[in-house]
């Protein structure tokens, strides 16, 4: 299963959610027996100090192709110390080879029930400039990815 990805995906962090989930969509729907190969790509999110990103537990994160139409798009959920498996064909598959963009949408709290709520970090607030200018490069092996994202100084505006 696919995790679930909200029509605002990545709004937060500066990317156009409608935008994201017609390419996503587009990514799942338009499979052939011509489509590329993916990769396995597993990874984590971490902070600029190297400290595992635990706040963005449960939150999402994509994988754009770096091309015209941005398909297919990979995606996973962020788990325990700001670990991901991608998937987008099947379930853990990886993503196709080649330069991406990295999106990122934060927890949502309201979805959550009490307990997961209570057990969920704090809210953390990242830099939008620097996410709008993550990219990786998949390979057509096997991937392990560390993402770096850059938190809001305390008492610093993240930017627009």
């Amino acid at each position: 299963m696919l995790p679930r990805i909200s029509p605002d995906f990545g709004s937060r962090q500066g990317w156009p959610g409608t935008t994201l989930l017609v390419l996503l969509a587009g990514g799942l729907l338009g499979c052939s027996h011509d489509e590329e190969p993916c990769y396995p790509v597993r990874g984590q999110v971490v902070y600029e100090d190297g400290r595992p990103a635990v706040e963005l537990v449960n939150g999402s994160i994509a994988l754009i192709p770096d091309r015209e139409g941005g398909n297919p798009i990979a995606s996973g959920t962020i788990g325990d110390d700001g670990r991901f498996v991608l998937s987008t064909r099947r379930e853990k598959d990886g993503a196709v080879a080649g330069p991406h963009r990295v999106a990122i949408e934060l927890p949502d709290l309201d979805s959550m029930d009490g307990d997961a709520r209570h057990r969920q970090p704090p809210r953390v607030r990242l830099d939008r400039e620097a996410l709008d200018n993550l990219r990786v490069t998949v390979e057509p092996k096997r991937n392990e990815l560390t993402i770096t994202v850059k938190r809001v100084s305390k008492g610093k505006k993240p930017a627009n």
